[in-house]
């Protein structure tokens, strides 16, 4: 890739009986994002899936370099929040779960946030050490047409499966979206980087994969 470059890809839903990639981006050499503000956006074709089965982007090359200032960015690209013409709860395995004026934020490595001590949040889900799964909606607290927005979707996925090595000088991120008025938040999303030699980086380099 070259400065300020941006590369889109969309994954389709999987009939797997478990998440799996949607869409492969092969590279038969060295993978570089960089020099300067280069980005990989991995998504989803549609994030409104009752399945429990979005497609993930996976990502093959020998070596992966990326630079500082650049990186993948799935952010918000998980599943969805909750929407009012679709049912209050949010989508996905740990969707956020609605009750009258109450909302639940969506789970993944954890159950998700909720601002009683107990309450609809949703509830954890995937591998610690296997994290390949995309991250959930929230749920909406009421009719979104009365808090403004809809609730927050969940983080996206980045798979990266390198033959050689990971040089990581730049940002791998997945963070869920935050939640808007009473809505819930997403949960973070997953990322799995599969290093056949080694993994290095930057002291400034940064992986991210938070709630909203």
């Amino acid at each position: 890739m070259t400065t300020n470059s941006k590369l889109y890809v969309y994954a389709a839903d999987t009939n797997a009986s478990f998440p799996e990639y949607g869409a492969l981006v092969s590279i038969a050499s060295n993978m570089v994002v960089g020099p300067s503000n280069c980005w990989v956006y991995p998504g989803v074709w549609n994030n409104v899936n009752t399945n429990k089965t979005l497609g993930m982007v996976q990502f093959r090359m020998n070596n992966l370099n990326v630079t500082s200032n650049s990186g993948f960015s799935a952010n918000s690209a998980g599943y969805s929040g909750g929407k009012t013409n679709l049912g209050f709860h949010g989508f996905g395995p740990g969707g956020g779960y609605n009750q009258p004026n109450r909302a639940g934020g969506g789970g993944y490595g954890g159950t998700g946030g909720y601002f009683y001590a107990s309450g609809p949040y949703g509830l954890p889900y995937g591998s610690a050490t296997n994290s390949n799964r995309h991250g959930s909606g929230g749920s909406i607290s009421g009719d979104d047409r009365r808090w403004g927005s809809p609730a927050g979707n969940g983080g996206g996925a980045i798979w990266i499966q390198s033959l050689g090595d990971v040089t990581m000088d730049g940002t791998l991120q997945a963070d869920g979206e935050n939640n808007a008025a009473y809505n819930g938040p997403g949960s973070g999303g997953g990322i799995l980087v599969q290093a056949g030699r080694g993994f290095s980086g930057a002291s400034g380099a940064s992986i991210s994969a938070k709630g909203g």
